[in-house]
């Protein structure tokens, strides 16, 4: 020990760093047992929490996606259902669809087929009108074409008498 004090008198440290020396001792002993013993208590404590929350916090997570999984699962399996129910309902518009469509064809052909014998009857009252003037605009075409011939008959043989 002399030679502990010998060196420390060289670096010419004087007796008063072992009277701080032991008074942070004393102070860290008694500090220890009256405060650090309840910090390091609520430290441990809060170790403690942090831990079980972790853990609280890992298992939500857990929840969350086996959740999640369930919720894509039930979304798919519903997507399918109502893909299925848009076939179905697609189907019976088609299928309604056709059936107005056809109707309204037979019903169209109904109302055509009338306009057609309507027409076709016009046309044969027109034309039983037409065969009856014909041979009267016949008659008279001809009588034109006589009186025109007649009319110039004279003519041509006045012509040709003198020359």
């Amino acid at each position: 020990m002399s030679i502990l004090i010998n060196l420390l008198r060289q670096l010419q440290v004087n007796d008063t760093l072992f009277y701080m020396l032991g008074i942070f001792l004393f102070s860290y002993l008694v500090l220890s047992q009256l405060a650090l013993k309840k910090l390091s208590a609520h430290l441990i404590e809060r170790d403690r929490r942090i831990e079980g929350r972790e853990e609280e916090s890992h298992k939500i997570k857990e929840q969350l996606s086996e959740n999640q999984q369930l919720l894509g699962d039930a979304l798919k399996k519903a997507q399918g259902e109502a893909s299925l129910a848009f076939a179905n309902i697609k189907r019976d518009a088609v299928s309604e669809q056709r059936g107005i469509i056809n109707a309204a064809r037979e019903a169209s052909s109904a109302e055509l087929k009338k306009i057609r014998a309507i027409v076709t009857e016009q046309m044969n009252q027109e034309l039983k009108k037409i065969d009856g003037e014909i041979p009267k605009l016949a008659r008279q075409v001809l009588d034109q074409i006589l009186e025109i011939k007649s009319s110039s008959a004279p003519r041509s043989s006045s012509i040709g008498t003198e020359a």
